[in-house]
């Protein structure tokens, strides 16, 4: 991160009556899915956990999106959507420098399956991020970033909710982010 740059940190608490408010299907925890709807638009069938339906802007187009753990693919293919240093430092703070190297990326940002996700529409990959576990049962979001082809359309705010989710069935207390105080779409995002 240049010196002029600052970081904002922004401490989101999981309350407990949150928990309350997850529609499980079958009785099973891992089917829990929260301020999701309980039925595909249109069907009968249960939405499967970690799929959400949005409506288009239009009202008149289904999109099904599917979070999933990221693989090391999926990370190159997020490397490629930062396109200029700025991109990086907004996505990465001094954690990875531009150009970035795909090779040294996955430690720079601490990757691993079990802590980065994919969200997807279809086959195409729309969004990325991480939950880290930290100490004291709190969270951290990192990495989050939409596919600069589909920004605007909700993606975001989408991801953030599953890992918030997550964060909770994983039994955080807080989870944190820190992200730069220009990165205006970013924190009007996470204020939500």
């Amino acid at each position: 991160m240049n010196a002029g740059a600052r970081s904002l940190g922004l401490t989101l608490r999981i309350h407990p009556p949150m928990r309350r408010r997850l529609r499980c299907a079958a009785g099973s925890e891992d089917a829990c899915r929260p301020l999701w709807p309980d039925r595909c638009h249109n069907t009968a069938q249960p939405v499967p956990s970690g799929v959400r339906s949005l409506r288009s802007s239009a009202k008149t187009k289904i999109r099904t999106v599917m979070l999933r753990s990221a693989t090391l693919l999926d990370l190159e293919t997020v490397a490629s959507w930062i396109i200029s240093k700025r991109d990086c430092e907004l996505w990465a703070g001094w954690h990875v420098s531009f150009p970035i190297d795909n090779q040294s990326l996955p430690c720079a940002i601490s990757f691993s399956e079990n802590n980065a996700f994919a969200l997807d529409e279809g086959d195409q990959l729309v969004a990325f991020g991480q939950l880290v576990g930290k100490a004291s049962r709190r969270g951290h979001l990192a990495g989050l970033i939409v596919n600069p082809s589909v920004r605007g359309r909700g993606y975001g705010e989408t991801l953030t909710r599953a890992l918030l989710e997550r964060a909770r069935r994983e039994s955080f207390e807080r989870v944190s982010l820190n992200v730069n105080v220009s990165n205006h779409a970013a924190i009007t995002l996470y204020l939500k």
